[in-house]
């Protein structure tokens, strides 16, 4: 559940480092975030994805994660990592998709090639020892 307090907090911010209130207007919240609370905004007709929570930690591994970002495995960079009075934000380009998770059977039965796909490019990269140390450093 998403707090109404947060949805005021990356309003703020979004004010304050894009001085313009397009961002506030086309909030949108996303549900199923397990370490932080997302929103959705539009800025000069793109779609971007707002993240608050109480650490940075994740936002960090997550920017050394979108090093890896290909076609096969799809990882938004991270624009910006910052905080606001007690939250810590990321801020990054919306991917659109569903939870791996909230899949209906039917709907996981066609994703299992492209799955199979991102699967094994993980597992290129983390072949790499410089992905992997970077990722294990960041823990």
């Amino acid at each position: 559940m998403i707090k109404p307090e947060l949805n005021t907090i990356a309003q703020l911010i979004l004010m304050r480092s894009y001085q313009s209130c397009e961002p506030a207007g086309t909030l949108t919240p996303i549900k199923g975030g397990e370490w932080s609370a997302a929103y959705k905004f539009s800025l000069d007709g793109h779609s971007f994805v707002i993240r608050l929570s109480h650490t940075s930690e994740n936002f960090h591994r997550d920017k050394i994660s979108a090093e890896w970002s290909s076609p096969a495995l799809p990882i938004p960079q991270i624009i910006k990592i910052d905080r606001y009075q007690n939250q810590h934000y990321a801020i990054s380009p919306f991917f659109p998709g569903e939870a791996f998770e909230m899949l209906s059977v039917d709907d996981l039965g066609q994703t299992i090639p492209d799955f199979l796909s991102m699967m094994t490019a993980l597992q290129k990269a983390l072949a790499s020892s410089r992905a992997f140390c970077a990722l294990c450093s960041a823990w």
